[in-house]
């Protein structure tokens, strides 16, 4: 089992047990529809055995060895229908607690005739629809290996040989996507054989977050996913979205069937539609681009009146910002784009069933109705009244705290399909300002602060360490957690990072465990649960990325692939900065065949890039494209140590030679995947 702790967790405080408590008043928790819904029409469980890592020809065979990619019971100790009062754990807040039972239960479910979903074999759902000739895949989790289990599953219980007529990748966030390569193989894709549809935008936001942000991403969601934390009551519980993000490997095949603005337009109302049939079914795609995720797609299948509105409406208030970093959406539009589905297909059309890329389906027109009204209530809520007390001169800060006083609308707070078990109305609010009106308060004595270390030691110097820790042990008594933990905060990063004070680490440690046991968001107690293992135990060195197969990688287009190397170079090194060359770059592809040329201009610490040949270069260098990329990745990831030496295997032709190259490459950074969140990092 991953994540084990060295230091065990303390309990809830009396302070923390009665805010617990006192959620049962809150909610209504007699309602026990939702454990109806979630198992409704199940074929069958996971079966109950782990799901390995697969060997991946991108990693050393060590890094793949005996890991395992899923854990199909990892959290059955939640007992899915303990929700009373008695039976509740004072450790985990009791609205959290039932959204991870019903999260917990998985298999194999029928949806409608001729639709099936798998859920609970990976963070997200994974939809097959049966076509005239195969079966059309929708969004294969996040690891080959989980979407290669989930389709035996269906074979095995549908009982058939279908193949893979088609997948669907509604959106760019990696566990929609991820798994392709169970589903599918290269062959039959390199064949024509398999289309891949996906919205217009899909491929370059689906590798600017994962590979150009990738590392600072895959850090935070570890923390935000709880990867780190072992299962239990005092610790990790699930994500609120899902159980956890499964741990295989990452493959991403190109889309080659976009669903672009022009594909077959018509309309209904204000919802505009992009028709295609699929292995001979009709689908309706409606394109929702900056909702949920910067390229994502909702459809409607006329032949069996289905819709699926991808992550735009799940059961839970999903987030306007996503805590382990990523661009923030715009609620607005994420309301607007709900309005246009019940004005479009609920209301003029015969809608059987509503099915999301996560959780239960909703069945019935009526419910359908209800339930996304109120999800396209929620987030024009939350953009409006952000924006009101905006325009009264409050704060982002400001606003939060009182929005989250205030709760929503009766109707809405008391509805679980959207409670904040994975966003929350606190940071969404704060990110509605900032979508809006940016960082900055307006406030001229935050427009320039001090970094957490300056302020630290300013902190300390002024009132003194001891007098610090006096209040915070008195404030922590009070159960005034948030306080203690900005205070100790202070205090840690008043310290070199080299030279610890554990007694601060650990009085913070308590305060963020506590914060964590109240809280309903799951991303929010991960945070703070695996803050707290880490300010106890230290950063696990041996927590690398993510296994990910190559296809990844050289799906990166080549336009963001020099964006990337750019990113890399260390701008600020003088030599870097000093330096200046034009770069003639010819890549190759099968059979050495030249596929693109392109001019790299390195100037002012920075490298340009344009498309095209190259007029009076310093130097002329043809190289494979995918030896290309795989060499800078190495090098950013620590791999290779003499870049120059490597270099020289893969050149094909250097004309006169390759220093200028050469020297790039030697300028790359290298990115630590555990870099500290909770304790100060050596000095820039």
């Amino acid at each position: 089992m991953p994540g084990k702790g060295k230091t065990k967790p303390k309990p809830a405080s009396k302070r923390t047990s009665l805010k617990n408590e006192l959620v049962f008043e809150q909610l209504p928790f007699d309602n026990k529809e939702a454990y109806l819904l979630a198992r409704e029409r199940q074929i069958c469980e996971i079966p109950d055995k782990p799901i390995p890592v697969q060997t991946n020809s991108a990693l050393p065979d060590a890094q793949t060895e005996s890991k395992v990619a899923w854990f199909p019971n990892r959290f059955d100790f939640v007992d899915r229908e303990r929700i009373t009062p008695k039976e509740a754990p004072p450790t985990v807040n009791p609205s959290l607690l039932r959204q991870c039972q019903l999260t917990n239960i998985g298999g194999l479910f029928e949806v409608h005739r001729g639709i099936y979903q798998v859920r609970n074999c990976d963070l997200a759902n994974i939809t097959f629809i049966e076509g005239d000739k195969g079966v059309i895949v929708v969004d294969p989790l996040t690891s080959a290996e989980t979407a290669k289990a989930a389709l035996e599953l269906y074979r095995e219980h549908r009982k058939t040989n279908r193949l893979v007529s088609a997948v669907i990748f509604t959106h760019s966030h990696v566990d929609h996507w991820g798994g392709v390569l169970g589903v599918v193989s290269q062959e039959r894709y390199d064949a024509g054989e398999c289309p891949i549809y996906a919205p217009d935008g899909f491929l370059d936001h689906a590798c600017t977050e994962n590979i150009t942000m990738g590392n600072v991403m895959g850090r935070r969601a570890d923390y935000m996913y709880g990867n780190l934390l072992p299962p239990g009551e005092q610790t990790g519980v699930g994500a609120g979205l899902g159980t956890i993000d499964s741990e295989g490997t990452t493959t991403l095949l190109k889309p080659n069937r976009v669903i672009k603005k022009s594909t077959g337009t018509s309309t209904l109302g204000d919802l505009v539609i992009h028709s295609v049939v699929i292995d001979g079914l009709s689908f309706e795609f409606q394109l929702v681009p900056g909702t949920e995720a910067p390229a994502e797609m909702h459809f409607f299948i006329r032949d069996h009146r289905s819709l699926c509105t991808a992550e735009n409406a799940v059961h839970t208030m999903h987030n306007i910002y996503s805590l382990r970093g990523a661009q923030i959406r715009d609620p607005l539009d994420w309301s607007k784009g709900i309005d246009k589905v019940i004005r479009g297909w609920v209301e003029r059309s015969k809608v059987d069933v509503l099915f999301g890329v996560h959780h239960w389906p909703i069945w019935k027109r009526e419910n359908i109705l209800s339930y996304l009204e109120k999800q396209r209530d929620l987030y024009r809520y939350i953009n409006d009244q952000t924006l009101r007390l905006a325009n009264n001169g409050y704060t982002m800060v400001e606003i939060a705290e009182y929005l989250d006083r205030q709760k929503l609308p009766a109707d809405l707070d008391r509805t679980f399909d959207i409670r904040g078990y994975y966003g929350s109305l606190n940071h969404n609010v704060k990110s509605a300002y900032v979508k809006r009106i940016g960082w900055f308060d307006g406030n001229p004595s935050t427009l320039h602060p001090l970094t957490p270390r300056e302020a630290g030691q300013r902190y300390v110097k002024l009132i003194g360490r001891d007098e610090m820790m006096k209040e915070g042990y008195r404030r922590f008594e009070e159960g005034d957690y948030r306080w203690v933990a900005e205070l100790m905060n202070h205090l840690i990063f008043s310290t070199a990072a080299n030279e610890p004070d554990r007694d601060v680490q650990n009085l913070l440690a308590d305060a963020l465990e506590q914060l964590g046991y109240q809280a309903e968001s799951g991303p929010w107690r991960n945070f703070y649960l695996t803050g707290a293992q880490e300010l106890r135990d230290g950063v696990n060195p041996n927590r690398g990325p993510k296994p990910s197969d190559e296809s990844v990688l050289l799906s990166l287009p080549e336009a963001v692939f020099f964006d990337y190397l750019s990113m890399v170079l260390i701008g600020t090194d003088k030599e870097v900065r000093a330096a200046k060359a034009k770069i003639h770059l010819i890549l190759t592809g099968d059979e050495n065949k030249p596929i693109a040329q392109y001019t790299l201009q390195l100037e002012n610490g920075v490298i340009n890039h344009s498309r095209g040949n190259c007029t009076q270069p310093d130097e002329k260098v043809k190289i494979r494209k995918s030896s290309l990329y795989l060499l800078v990745m190495g090098i950013v990831r620590g791999e290779i140590g003499r870049p120059a030496e490597e270099l020289d295997k893969v050149i094909d032709v250097a004309e006169p030679d390759a220093r200028y190259l050469t020297f790039i490459l030697e300028h790359l950074d290298r990115f630590d995947p555990n870099f500290n969140l909770v304790t100060p990092r050596p000095p820039i």
